[in-house]
């Protein structure tokens, strides 16, 4: 704090006490002037940083509402455009799942006529092979009761001569029968098994 000095002159004229009580007073007075200026700059402080706080609530306010208009403007744009890419994709996924239904049933059509056709070959390739196969078996049955015939002619102009050469000949004729059944079903084996490969290779 400055010390104050009182002037010569005019501490001859108040002379000592007076002078001292003066600076005193002139003290008081410049303590008392910096306290008011004090006060004066609190209020004014307090008075600035109320308007602040006031114009700074405003522009919060108007950020605030320029904010939420502009989320809500953001929030209408974006629910639009979801709208559209919704109802785009809907449209899409409509013509992806009839352009699939349509190749599925050209290729279903196509299958069930490969299948008939297959199955029709088949049938005619089976039809065809039962046929030969019947009359192999008829030929080779023709053969076999021509054979028959024979041995049994044979047997029985044998049997009038000696009944030890018939049961001997009765013998044999049976060995042959058995070899003749089967040569037969294996030759029916065969054929079967040919068919059969045909029918695989192709």
């Amino acid at each position: 704090m400055p010390v104050i000095t009182i002037p010569k002159a005019l501490r001859d004229k108040l002379g000592d006490e007076a002078a001292e009580s003066f600076a005193v007073l002139l003290k008081e007075v410049e303590h008392e002037g910096r306290k008011d200026a004090l006060v004066l700059a609190e209020e004014r402080f307090e008075r600035r940083l109320s308007e602040e706080a006031a114009s700074l609530r405003v522009k919060i306010s108007e950020v605030k509402t320029e904010l939420e208009t502009k989320i809500s403007e953001v929030k209408t744009e974006l629910e639009t455009k979801i709208s559209e890419v919704k109802t785009e994709l809907e449209t899409k996924i409509s013509e992806v799942k009839a352009e699939l239904e349509t190749k599925i049933s050209e290729v279903k059509t196509d299958l069930e006529a490969k299948i008939s056709e297959v199955e029709e070959r088949f049938e005619r390739r089976l039809s065809e092979e039962v046929a030969s196969l019947r009359v192999k078996i008829s030929e080779v049955k023709t053969e076999l009761e021509a054979k028959i015939s024979e041995v049994k002619a044979e047997l029985e102009t044998k049997i009038s001569e000696v009944k030890a050469e018939l049961e001997a000949k009765i013998s044999e004729v049976k060995v042959d029968i058995i070899k003749w059944m089967f040569i037969f079903w294996a030759g029916q084996i065969v054929v079967l098994i040919a068919i059969l490969q045909i029918f695989f290779r192709k």
